[in-house]
């Protein structure tokens, strides 16, 4: 069947959700999640959802559905004593009540104009009608003091938060579209129904929406380019608009005695705030107060259940017999996960207003701040439905949904040449928005899985986020060792399906070497094959390590797409400093700047410093850096009495190595593989000329005899011969230092941003 008839057949039976909850009004049992027809209904809509939804909401509506499942079932687990089946059915349907708004959503988003504007109107016209027959007597009133209606429908809250969005919509397409007679008059109809229904959040939000959105859209869309004819359009609008809102004011007295004598009773009892805030919230603090009072850390974590929040919380809540989902409720019945919906939420609102998307700012805003002055639920299916029409709505009438890509740069930000990339390329990167993501972090186990943690669950809001605002996201992979590949490769599992393009970019060939022994193992091998095929491109740091992966992926035929070469670039000052000269009889000074591991070959520096001392030559070696080879290299050193010529000073921050640059004369780097080499870079920025080993990329940055030396790798004899030669030839040094400043000047963020630009670009 045409996916295209059915989301038009599904946006269709959308239109008549409101009845499912007035038939839902006249079936409802004591198991309120139970065995009603809306339930039917809606499980029916759900199916059809899933069969139309595209890969990435797919992926968002699974990932949701099971996190929040199994929640539901640590509740039964642990929260309670003893375990009940019914209660799991009954937390799974209210959980599947909650996770129906992300495919409704998800559709809503993808409709015409004409649906919207279509969906609006008849679903207001639908719960306007509802709440004249609940006025005219029918229908179940709900409140324990009789006040108020909601009509034929139990979730009332739920529609009247529907007809507030839903309202916004219609009043904001009316004032744009310069229809401002009607919008007056729309304007006057809200206010009559918020009066009649005699509900504390129509009281409140819809006078607000019908002074705020008509100068929201006269600022946005004034309709003269004249300056002072504007003004005075303000200035009618604002003075009707108070007109009316006082007017409201001596209605609610005279039309809604009984609500009013209600709103004084709460007033004298808690105060003009407690009035205003809801005695009911009075209640949920106390509730809250329970909360960390006598739950377990176990129940703070994973909740207890919407059936065991109902239990636990009842006393606080006295006569109400049905959970309001806020964020208290949220909290009683989730725990921590409840955190994760306000946060997208106000990350939301927070990239609306980034992105000059004022409507949906101002809805979300208005709705955030309603749900918090009335208590009443925000968890709606409705609400988030016609949240997503009205983003929709925003952009195709204003022309703003063009929003630049996201790219999380996913790496380390523990000591070294990634952390150093990350940082710069993001401060330095401006043709699209960079999010740096670490994954990884110098210290403690336990740091380092925190900060894993903490990637993970930025990761998935960022994401999502991205994906409900209509952005997309490219996720930009960094690895150089074991661990981060297992990392990455984690991640990838999670969140690729999410992300509209995914990046495996490589540091270092330690992975090559790691890689020979990952694919000896059939589920390594395969879990390789994934990341390889999910990744839609692959980059490496120098020509050497690109042939180096791209030979062993075809010799082993592992699937691989695009494959490009990135060189590293860095920040160049804009006035070079001289290359530092030798005063008479000072000492050489050499600067290694490196981490401490087998493959950066550190240990062979005391060998070479040995041999370098028997030529006579007189030098102080500053070796910058810590790695698990800093206490073997610091034995060595003591061994060969080398305590006067070579100084460990340990890990230095980034910012604080130039003071190392500044007061050197060679760099030695005797590395047994570099993929790339970002601290040669460093040292040609000083007018260092350096001496490498001939490996990896290294031999892409080094020009031999031009910016300093390749020696063959673990060579002590050839290291000390080229040390030698600078020591004793200053012009030599000064000369192969100035070529090096000007070689550098090629690796600019300049060049490099433009071919990231097209590698993160191109389709």
């Amino acid at each position: 069947m045409n996916r295209l008839f059915l989301q038009k057949l599904f946006f269709f039976a959308l239109l008549f959700t409101p009845v499912i909850e007035i038939i839902n009004s006249l079936t409802f049992t004591e198991f309120l999640a139970l065995g009603t027809v809306g339930q039917i209904v809606k499980a029916g809509l759900l199916i059809l959802a899933l069969l139309i939804l595209e890969r990435k909401e797919r992926a968002i509506f699974l990932l949701t559905t099971g996190t929040l499942l199994g929640f539901a079932l640590l509740h039964q687990l642990f929260s309670f004593h003893e375990f009940s089946l019914e209660k799991l059915l009954t937390d799974i349907v209210f959980v599947m009540k909650i996770v129906y708004i992300l495919p409704l959503g998800f559709l809503a988003r993808r409709v015409s104009t004409g649906y919207i504007l279509l969906a609006s109107t008849l679903a207001w016209v639908i719960i306007v009608l509802n709440i004249a027959i609940g006025a005219l007597g029918y229908g179940d009133t709900q409140y324990a003091l009789g006040f108020g209606y909601k009509g034929f429908f139990y979730s009332g809250n739920e529609m009247v938060l529907t007809l507030m969005v839903v309202s916004a919509t219609i009043l904001y397409f009316l004032y744009k579209t310069r229809h401002t007679a009607l919008g007056v008059c729309f304007s006057i109809l809200l206010i009559l129904i918020g009066v009649i229904q005699g509900m504390k959040t129509l009281l409140i939000g819809l006078p607000l929406l019908s002074i705020i959105i008509p100068i929201l859209a006269f600022y946005k869309h004034p309709p003269v380019n004249s300056r002072g004819k504007t003004i005075k359009i303000l200035l009618s609008a604002s003075i009707t608009f108070l007109f009316l809102f006082s007017l409201l004011a001596y209605l609610i007295p005279v039309l809604l005695p009984d609500f009013f004598a209600r709103f004084l009773m709460i007033a004298e009892k808690s105060g003009i705030i407690g009035a205003i805030l809801s005695e009911r919230n009075v209640y949920l603090m106390a509730g809250l107060a329970m909360y960390f009072e006598s739950f377990s850390w176990v129940e703070k974590l994973f909740g207890v259940g919407l059936t065991g929040a109902l239990e636990r919380i009842i006393p606080y809540l006295g006569a109400q017999k049905t959970m309001e989902i806020d964020f208290f409720d949220l909290l009683f019945s989730f725990g921590i996960a409840a955190i994760g919906y306000y946060f997208i939420w106000l990350r939301a609102i927070h990239t609306f207003y980034r992105n000059n998307l004022t409507f949906p700012t101002l809805i979300s805003t208005l709705l955030f701040i309603l749900s918090l002055l009335t208590g009443h639920v925000v968890y709606s299916t409705f609400l988030v439905t016609y949240w997503m029409l009205a983003v929709n709505l925003q952009q195709k009438l204003t022309q703003a949904n063009h929003v630049s890509d996201s790219v999380y740069f996913v790496g380390t930000r523990a000591t070294g040449g990634i952390a150093t990339y990350i940082r710069e390329t993001v401060a330095r990167t401006s043709f699209t928005r960079i999010t740096p993501i670490y994954s990884n972090q110098d210290g403690t186990f336990i740091a380092k899985g925190l900060s894993f943690l903490l990637a993970i669950i930025t990761l998935k809001f960022s994401l999502i986020t991205d994906f409900l605002i209509g952005r997309k996201s490219i996720l930009h992979l960094h690895t150089a060792t074991a661990a981060s590949y297992q990392r990455k490769l984690i991640i990838t599992l999670l969140f690729s399906w999410f992300a509209d393009k995914v990046v495996l970019h490589f540091h270092s060939g330690e992975m090559v070497v790691y890689f020979r022994k990952l694919v000896t193992n059939k589920i390594n091998r395969r879990l390789l094959q994934y990341l390889l095929k999910r990744a839609s491109l692959l980059i490496a740091v120098s020509q050497e390590l690109h042939k180096e992966l791209q030979e062993f992926f075809v010799s082993e035929k592992l699937p691989y797409g695009s494959f490009e070469t990135l060189q590293n670039a860095i920040y160049l000052p804009k006035t070079f400093p001289t290359p530092l000269r030798r005063k008479q009889n000072e000492a050489i000074h050499i600067l290694t700047i490196s981490r401490l591991s087998s493959v950066k070959n550190i240990v062979l520096i005391p060998d070479i410093a040995r041999a370098l001392a028997k030529q006579g030559i007189s030098f102080v070696w500053t070796i910058v850096g810590g790695g698990p080879d800093f206490d073997l290299l610091q034995e060595k050193v003591t061994s060969y009495s080398l305590q006067k010529n070579i100084y460990l000073v340990g890990e230095k921050e980034h910012k604080d190595v130039w003071k190392y640059y500044a007061k050197s004369h060679i760099f030695v780097l005797p590395s047994l593989f570099e993929s790339f080499g970002l601290v040669v870079l460093e040292a040609y920025i000083s007018g260092i000329p350096v001496i490498t080993s001939d490996v990896g990329g290294l031999k892409n940055i080094v020009q031999d005899n031009k910016t300093g030396f390749l020696v063959p790798v673990n060579d002590t004899d050839a290291f000390v011969e080229k040390l030698t030669v600078l020591a004793k030839d200053e012009s030599l040094r000064i000369a192969l230092g100035t070529s090096a400043q000007l070689f550098v000047k090629d690796f600019s963020y300049d060049k490099h941003e433009v071919k990231l630009q097209r590698l993160l670009t191109q389709e």
